[in-house]
């Protein structure tokens, strides 16, 4: 059993992060799941991109998307 397939609307996202936060999402978009590491994204995941000391994930925005990330 894979624990990381919850699923998340764009009203989820809208209460987690703020309508500020998304960019071109309506209301039949969806997610299974989230990650913040690229190693572990699987389709349909929503990538978190987070900035540390020696990382930023930003910079890794088109791999996700590339392994089928459904929005980041």
């Amino acid at each position: 059993m894979n624990p990381n397939r919850a699923e998340f609307s764009t009203r989820d996202l809208i209460r987690l992060f703020g309508e500020d936060a998304l960019i071109t999402v309506d209301d039949t978009w969806s997610s299974r799941g989230i990650s913040t590491d690229t190693r572990s994204i699987e389709p349909g995941n929503l990538f978190v991109a987070l900035c540390g000391e020696t990382t930023n994930g930003h910079h890794y925005l088109a791999t996700v998307l590339e392994r089928g990330a459904a929005g980041a």
